[in-house]
């Protein structure tokens, strides 16, 4: 499904009232501020020019959904506008981080429910291992959600676990109780590695590091 019929199915429509104009005024686009993720050193050439925050690998970065004649576009946030609307970018981060969770809820499945769904195969079954997909309502950029407040926590405590999390796209993550991962974990990180080259466009691929969230700490760092 395009990110134009995943908005029209959308029944919470981020910003339908925003238009391109409303980008110069801060007090009405910090209202739908956005956040995604981006891998740090392959987009080097776009973030020249864009307010971001360094995460692991990654750079979170920051854009306003808007909707016109029923199409879902995107305005990313520059370091222009962000220094014409005299703000820092610790501001952005904390203004998106308010309202995301909101219109872009988180979405958390097993996989193959996410894999049976919007599909006329035959039904796939429960894998060995158990793999959760997390994304937003949207399934767009939904890589980020990892970052509201909480998720991560709250997920482990659900598993009662730590947390294997592969980056499996920009619009999503991938969650691995850890004591069912395989052993050794580097056939995870090989496993993410092949679908990076094969199966995501240049654009779509977040990173070919596998992240380890730690329960006890409430921390994620690269494996």
């Amino acid at each position: 499904m395009n990110q134009n019929n995943k908005f029209q199915n959308n029944r919470n429509r981020p910003c339908e009232d925003f238009s391109f104009e409303s980008i110069r005024n801060y007090d009405t686009t910090r209202l739908c501020l956005c956040y995604k993720l981006l891998n740090l050193e392959r987009n080097k050439h776009l973030l020249a020019a864009r307010p971001y925050i360094p995460y692991l690998d990654l750079a979170i970065v920051f854009y306003v959904p808007y909707a016109d004649d029923g199409r879902l576009h995107e305005i990313n946030i520059t370091t222009a506008m962000m220094q014409s609307w005299k703000v820092d970018v610790g501001t952005l981060y904390a203004d998106a981080n308010q309202h995301i969770a909101k219109f872009l809820p988180a979405t958390i499945n097993s996989l193959s429910s996410s894999l049976n769904k919007d599909s006329d195969e035959p039904k796939a079954s429960e894998p060995d291992v158990p793999l959760y997909v997390v994304s937003n309502r949207m399934e767009l950029y939904g890589a980020a959600s990892i970052l509201y407040d909480g998720l991560l926590q709250a997920s482990a405590n659900l598993f009662e676990d730590d947390i294997i999390v592969l980056p499996s796209s920009t619009d999503y993550m991938i969650f691995l109780p850890a004591s069912a991962a395989p052993n050794p974990v580097s056939l995870v990180k090989g496993m993410l590695t092949f679908v990076n080259q094969t199966e995501l466009a240049p654009d779509e691929v977040l990173s070919d590091n596998v992240y380890y969230y730690s329960k006890l700490n409430d921390s994620l760092h690269i494996m």
